[in-house]
C-alpha cells in the first residue's frame, strides 16, 4: 500500500516538473540595435549578430553543430538546442554559431569584438578542448577584443564559435548573489569578427588642456603587433577635422623595442575650439592612422566632443557656467525595449524637450548606440558601475581594471559626465571606504565621481544634490509587498480553506484510535474512513503550506528600490511561471519529504509501523492545519499576507512537544524524526556561514555595529 502510494506521488511530482519544464516561460526576448565604437577604412568587418543556438551544455553544443555542418539533424528536438538572436536582452548561459571566414583573411590577424558583454567568459573556437580554449575573462560591458591566432581557424570554411556565459561577479559577490542558478550572462552589443593588418591601432583614451579659447586634444593610444615586430618603424599620424577641413595633425614615430604593446602619445592644439554643450554638441572628427615601411596601414575614424566639466561645491559647471541636472533614469527593461525598437534618438530627442538634460543609466554602462545619440542631440549621460550591495571582505575580488575600457570610451564622448561608481555599500567597512577611494580617483578629468549611499539606493525617491535630481526609473514601482499575489488566488484560497475546514471536522468525527492499530492488516470501516480523513488532511496540510509559498514568491518584490531593481533574478524567473503549476509540484514535493521523514524514522519505532500509518496518526497533532488555511484566505483583507505563514511557523513549534510526548508514550524517541530536518537546518547554516560577509552586511544595515 506504502509503495503504491508513494509512487503515485513520485509520478505525479515527476509530471508535474516536466509540465513545468515544458511550460517554462522565459522573458521576452528582444533583439537589439548596436552601433560600432569606431569606423575604419582599411578594417574587414565580418558581422557575426543575428542568429545564434543555445544549449545546456559544451559537448551538447559542439555535437549539434557538427551535426548541423554534415547537414544531420538529431531526431530528439531539445538536443538541437534552442534559436537566439544576438545581440539581445535574453540572460544567456551556452551560444554557439558557425561563420565562414574567406580565404584572403589568413593573411590579417583575426579579432572578435565585443561591446555590451556582460559576466564570466569561456570562448571556445572549432572544438571544447583545451587547445581550442580562445580566451577567459571579465567581459568589460564596453568594448571587449579577442585575438584569434590564424592556426585556430579554418580559412574557406566554417568554423564554430562557442561562448559560455557565467553570473558577472559583481553580481555574484553582491548580498544574496551565493545561489548559483540562474548562472547566466548577457551579451547586449555589437558582436564582429575583424580582419586588420598589422601593427594594430587601438581606441585611444582622450584628455584635455585649456588655454582660454585653445584646447590642446591629448591623444593616448596602443599599437598591438600581435607577434610582428620586425616590420617597423611605424609612422602614426593623428588628424583633427572640423567638418571637411583639418585643423590640426600631428606624427609620432615609433621604432621597433621588442614589446608587443607600444604606447602612443600625441597632443593637438585646437585654436578657437568650438565647444560642445547641449544647445550646440558640435563635434570634431579624429582620424588615427599607423603605416610601417612596408606600406601596411590600419586606421580609426570616430567623433568627439570639446568640452569642460567640473565642480565646484557639488555645483556643476559645463564650459565654466553652471548647470542644473534634471535628469531622468533609465532602467535597464527601458534601455532594452527602446533599443529594439530603434528609439533611441526619438526617445532622447523626447526627454530633451521636457526639459530632461541628463538620462541616468541604472543597471550599468550604455550601449555604444545610446552614446552617440546624446553626443549628437546634446543630452548628458550618468552612467554605473555594476557594484552594489557587494559586502566590504568581498570587494578584494573587484578588479578594478575591469572597468578601465569603460572609463577610456567615455574619454571619446563628451555626453558622459558622470559615474557612480558605487552603490549601497557597507559604510561602516573600512574596506568599504577604501575601495571607494580608489574608484573615485580611477575618474580622469572632465567625468565626475559619485558612490550612491544606502539611504538613497534604499529609498524610492529621486536622487538629489546641489547639483540637481534624478528622477526614478519610470514604471519602477520598487520594494512593494503584497500585491495581491496571483491572479485568482484569493478565490483558490477560499476554497481550499472551506476544503480544509470540512476535512478538519471529518476528522474530529471520526473514530478513534491507537497507536497499536496503525499496522492492523483487516481495518474495521470506521478505522479505514479515519486513515482516509487524516491522509486527506495530511495532503491538505502540504498543500496549504505550498499555497503560501506560492503567494510568497509572487507577493514578494524582485526590486528592493527603485534604484536597485531586478536584484533576485530567480524570483523574477518563477515569478512568470504558472501559480497553479508552482502549487502543485511543491505541494508533492513536501508530501514526499515528510514521507521520507516518517518512512526514515518508522524503522527505529517500537513494532516498526507502516511508514503510512504513521503519517495518519501523526496528522492528529496538526488539526490546527485549517486555521493557517483561513488565514491564508482572510490575507487579502486588510491582513498582512505573512501572517499565514508565521502562525504556519508558530503552531508547528508550539505543538512540537505534543508530538514528542506521543511518540515517547508509545514506547520510541523523537530522535529520529529529526534527521531529516537536522540535515536540511544544517545544510542551510552550512550556506549561511559561507554567506557570513552577507550577514555582516545585513546586521550593519539594520544598525547593528
Amino acid at each position: 500500500m506504502l509503495n503504491r502510494r508513494v509512487f503515485v506521488l513520485i509520478v505525479v511530482f515527476i509530471l508535474c516538473v516536466g509540465f513545468l519544464g515544458w511550460t517554462w516561460q522565459e522573458p521576452e526576448k528582444l533583439p537589439l540595435s548596436s552601433a560600432e565604437t569606431v569606423v575604419s577604412d582599411n578594417r574587414w568587418i565580418l558581422d557575426l549578430s543575428g542568429d545564434w543556438q543555445q544549449f545546456f551544455s559544451l559537448r551538447q553544443a559542439w555535437a549539434a553543430e557538427e551535426r548541423r555542418l554534415e547537414e544531420k539533424q538529431s531526431r530528439i528536438s531539445f538536443l538541437n538546442g534552442s534559436p537566439v538572436f544576438l545581440p539581445s536582452n535574453a540572460a544567456i548561459s551556452l551560444v554557439s554559431r558557425s561563420f565562414n571566414v574567406p580565404g584572403e583573411w589568413s593573411a590579417r590577424t583575426s579579432m572578435l569584438e565585443f561591446s555590451g558583454l556582460r559576466g564570466r567568459v569561456r570562448m571556445y573556437l572549432n572544438g571544447i578542448g583545451g587547445e581550442n580554449l580562445l580566451a577567459e575573462f571579465e567581459g568589460s560591458g564596453a568594448l571587449d577584443q579577442v585575438e584569434i591566432l590564424s592556426a585556430m581557424l579554418r580559412y574557406g570554411t566554417e568554423n564554430i564559435l562557442i561562448i559560455q556565459l557565467q553570473t558577472p561577479t559583481s553580481r555574484r559577490l553582491a548580498v544574496g548573489g551565493g545561489i548559483p542558478w540562474p548562472d547566466q550572462g548577457r551579451l547586449s552589443g555589437r558582436i564582429a569578427l575583424v580582419g586588420v593588418r598589422q601593427p594594430m591601432i587601438a581606441a585611444p583614451t582622450l584628455s584635455f588642456d585649456w588655454q582660454e579659447d585653445q584646447a590642446e586634444v591629448l591623444i593616448q593610444s596602443h599599437l598591438l603587433h600581435y607577434g610582428n615586430r620586425e616590420f617597423g618603424p611605424w609612422e602614426v599620424t593623428a588628424e583633427i577635422m572640423d567638418e571637411t577641413t583639418m585643423i590640426a595633425q600631428a606624427d609620432q614615430i615609433l621604432q621597433a623595442d621588442g614589446n608587443l604593446v607600444q604606447t602612443v602619445n600625441i597632443r593637438l592644439p585646437v585654436p578657437q575650439a568650438r565647444l560642445w554643450n547641449p544647445q550646440d554638441p558640435y563635434r570634431y572628427q579624429l582620424r588615427l592612422k599607423v603605416v610601417n615601411a612596408l606600406g601596411d596601414q590600419d586606421d580609426i575614424v570616430f567623433s568627439f566632443g570639446l568640452r569642460r566639466l567640473e565642480k565646484a561645491q557639488d555645483q556643476w559647471l559645463l564650459n565654466g557656467e553652471g548647470i542644473k541636472i534634471q535628469g531622468a533614469a533609465l532602467s535597464a527593461v527601458q534601455e532594452y525595449r527602446l533599443r529594439a525598437e530603434e528609439r533611441v534618438s526619438s526617445w532622447l530627442q523626447e526627454q530633451k524637450e521636457k526639459g530632461i538634460n541628463l538620462i541616468y543609466f541604472s543597471d550599468g554602462f550604455p550601449d555604444e548606440s545610446w552614446l552617440q545619440a546624446a553626443d549628437r542631440l546634446g543630452m548628458g549621460v550618468w552612467a554605473e558601475w555594476p557594484v552594489r550591495m557587494i559586502p566590504g571582505s568581498q570587494l578584494d575580488e573587484v578588479a578594478l581594471e575591469n572597468f578601465q575600457e569603460q572609463i577610456r570610451t567615455g574619454t571619446r564622448h563628451p555626453c558622459l559626465w558622470a559615474w557612480t561608481v558605487s552603490k549601497a555599500l557597507d559604510a561602516q567597512m573600512a574596506l568599504s571606504r577604501e575601495f571607494e577611494r580608489e574608484a573615485l580617483a580611477m575618474i580622469p578629468e572632465g567625468q565626475l565621481a559619485y558612490v550612491m549611499e544606502q539611504a538613497v539606493a534604499f529609498s524610492n525617491e529621486a536622487f538629489t544634490g546641489a547639483w540637481g535630481e534624478i528622477l526614478p526609473p519610470a514604471h519602477a514601482a520598487g520594494a512593494v509587498w503584497g500585491n495581491g499575489g496571483w491572479f485568482q488566488e484569493k478565490y483558490a484560497a477560499a476554497a481550499w480553506a472551506l476544503l480544509s475546514f470540512f476535512i478538519f471536522l471529518k476528522c474530529v468525527f471520526s473514530v478513534s484510535w491507537r497507536y497499536r492499530e496503525i499496522n492492523e492488516s483487516k481495518p474495521k470501516r470506521q478505522l479505514r474512513w479515519a486513515w482516509v480523513w487524516y491522509g486527506t488532511a495530511f495532503l491538505l496540510r502540504e498543500g496549504t503550506l505550498a499555497g503560501i509559498l506560492t503567494s510568497l514568491i509572487f507577493r514578494a518584490p524582485s526590486d528592493i528600490s527603485v534604484w536597485l531593481t531586478d536584484y533576485w533574478p530567480v524570483l523574477t524567473m518563477l515569478q512568470r511561471q504558472n501559480p497553479w503549476l508552482l502549487w502543485l509540484t511543491l505541494a508533492v514535493l513536501l508530501a514526499l519529504l515528510r514521507l521520507l521523514q516518517i518512512g526514515s524514522a518508522a524503522a527505529a519505532l517500537p513494532g516498526a509501523p507502516r511508514a503510512m500509518g504513521l503519517v495518519y496518526w501523526m496528522e492528529r497533532r496538526y488539526f490546527w492545519a485549517f486555521i493557517v488555511a483561513i488565514l491564508w484566505a482572510v490575507s487579502f483583507w486588510q491582513m498582512p499576507f505573512y501572517v499565514a505563514f508565521a502562525a504556519y511557523l508558530a503552531l508547528t513549534i508550539l505543538f512540537l512537544p505534543v508530538r514528542i510526548r506521543d511518540v515517547r508514550r508509545a514506547g520510541g524517541s523523537y530522535l529520529p524524526f529529526l534527521v531529516l530536518p537536522g540535515a536540511l537546518t544544517a545544510a542551510l547554516l552550512v550556506w549561511l556561514i559561507s554567506r557570513w560577509p552577507d550577514l555582516v552586511f545585513i546586521f550593519h544595515l539594520w544598525g547593528w555595529s
